[in-house]
């Protein structure tokens, strides 16, 4: 074989494998996903939103608009936590001229984490895809395929080859996906080690970086909502009794403290904690620290809407 026959057929299989990765890539853009839906809404809804609900999972299945008030819309995102949020909502205030509350879920340990690649390269990538949000760093920050790798392969085999939904959100942005109906029969059993995993080392250094990145963030956010002369509301969801047992104290109360000192500093701001309130039951719970959509999420949707008057 000639080197000109062997480069030949270097090129033609590279260029078929380029293909395939295009074509997959094209064919991942098509799932439905909760990136590209709620970033849909805000585009389509955004001149009637009122009041939106902004945070990671506790809230994005919590927290039903269609009890809390009307023109309200769930736009929190399983895994988004502070850098995306905040940075959401900066590239789309101008689209929400209605817009008068905010209502911004927080969690055990949710000061402790970031939407990066070094902690998630799926949400960094579907942020930066499926929304515009983040900065570009090169060509592979594009590409689901290149970057999650066996994550992406699973999104398209779940939708393309197990016919299986990849979205749970209703029109209002309400996450079904937590359903009392879809709870796992050991769920409880699981709830001490789920607990431990979120508790976070205190006195390492790297932890209290994201500390205070993240109280930074939401000084930013409170910021941004005193400017624009909006309400921020800041809650902590209900966690199972085994899961409040199991977790941190010193933990809870830095969460705590951080978000309390946020309203004390903005008169914009309004703060909650349910953690460890004792009116949500086994039959409120999807898992340790999620309230199932149907059941419990109506129950605390009414609470909110109660105590801070929506």
């Amino acid at each position: 074989m000639t080197i000109i026959r062997f480069l030949q057929r270097v090129a033609l299989f590279s260029g078929m494998i380029l293909l395939l990765i295009l074509v997959v890539e094209g064919m991942l853009r098509q799932v439905p996903n909760i990136y590209a839906y709620k970033q849909s809404l805000v585009e389509q809804q955004g001149g009637r939103m009122k009041h939106i609900i902004l945070g990671s999972s506790v809230v994005d299945c919590s927290l039903n608009p269609q009890i809390i008030a009307d023109s309200t819309y769930n736009l929190a995102i399983a895994g988004q936590w502070y850098r995306y949020s905040l940075a959401f909502l900066e590239k789309n205030l101008d689209k929400l001229p209605c817009l008068d509350c905010i209502v911004f879920g927080a969690c055990y340990h949710s000061f402790w984490c970031d939407d990066s690649p070094e902690q998630d390269i799926r949400s960094f990538v579907s942020h930066r895809v499926y929304m515009d949000i983040g900065h570009a760093d090169g060509l592979l920050s594009y590409s689901e395929l290149l970057t999650s790798g066996s994550l992406s392969l699973r999104k398209w085999s779940k939708y393309y080859l197990q016919r299986r939904p990849t979205m749970h959100c209703d029109s209002l942005g309400l996450d079904h996906g937590y359903h009392s109906s879809k709870r796992g029969g050991e769920w409880k059993t699981e709830i001490p080690e789920d607990a431990l995993a979120q508790t976070m080392s205190l006195d390492a250094s790297a932890n209290e970086e994201l500390f205070a990145a993240n109280s930074e963030r939401l000084n930013r956010l409170a910021e941004l909502c005193e400017q624009q002369g909006l309400r921020l509301i800041f809650v902590i969801p209900p966690v199972h009794p085994l899961y409040w047992e199991h977790s941190k104290q010193a933990q809870w109360n830095r969460v705590d403290a951080a978000l309390a000192d946020l309203a004390m500093r903005w008169d914009c701001v309004e703060y909650r904690n349910y953690a460890h309130d004792a009116r949500f039951v086994d039959d409120d719970f999807f898992d340790g620290n999620h309230l199932n959509s149907d059941v419990g999420g109506a129950k605390f949707s009414l609470i909110v809407k109660e105590d801070f008057g929506l």
